[in-house]
């Protein structure tokens, strides 16, 4: 599986918790990316990539 429109492979990690990470294994996009502002749990406001 890959983004459709150049080929990359896509890999997915869950972060569960802080500081620990999972990996879910290779997907592929639904849709564009896209860049969205959220608040991060330390420092404030931040842009962040949103996959669906």
């Amino acid at each position: 599986m890959s983004s459709p429109k150049n080929g990359v492979k896509v890999y997915l990690f869950a972060a569960p918790e802080k500081n620990r990470y999972r990996f879910e294994g290779q997907v592929e996009l639904a849709a564009d990316p896209y860049q969205e502002q959220q608040i991060d749990r330390e420092r404030g406001p931040g842009w962040f990539w949103s996959f669906h």
